[in-house]
């Protein structure tokens, strides 16, 4: 029996989003483009149904130019109990941050920056891949502004995808 929450259903232990991959990938090229000011930043849509209902996790990748990972977003819903995915507790290299309202995780390494939260009973992930996406001004450097307005990004993508 599935009982309708907004955007969202409610199917076993999971809710179901009806928001679509299109609206996610969409999102997330804006702010790339936009946020980040990252050039050439695209979706290869030949990848994705934008159609396609989230259900209980999407993922989307940016391109430059077609041929470079520059990010990614992905949200999943969480199991009923469930605070957080794995990957989180069992990577010492994301670390907490405080003063989101939300559960939030900041993760550095060569590859980049990777963020996670917790809204509600969905977690979303955005992976910035520093080394690899570039601005008008060179390549991107991940100022404490840049991250305090990704973290922002991801709760509210987060949010609406679980709404």
């Amino acid at each position: 029996m599935a009982l309708s929450v907004s955007a969202c259903g409610l199917v076993g232990d999971y809710e179901e989003s009806q928001r679509t991959v299109g609206e996610q990938c969409d999102r997330t090229r804006a702010f790339f483009s936009a946020t980040l000011r990252v050039t050439g930043a695209e979706i290869r849509w030949s990848d994705y149904d934008s159609s396609e209902a989230v259900g209980k996790s999407a993922y989307c990748v940016l391109w430059s130019d077609s041929s470079v990972l520059i990010g990614s977003t992905m949200v999943w819903a969480l199991r009923k109990g469930e605070t957080a995915r794995a990957h989180i507790s069992e990577d010492p290299l994301f670390r907490p941050l405080d003063g989101y309202g939300n559960d939030v995780w900041l993760k550095r390494d060569l590859d980049g920056t990777r963020f996670a939260v917790v809204a509600g009973r969905w977690q979303g992930d955005l992976t910035v891949n520093t080394g690899r996406a570039f601005t008008a001004e060179g390549q991107l450097e991940m100022s404490e502004e840049l991250e305090r307005q990704s973290v922002e990004f991801l709760i509210e993508l987060t949010e609406y995808i679980g709404s």
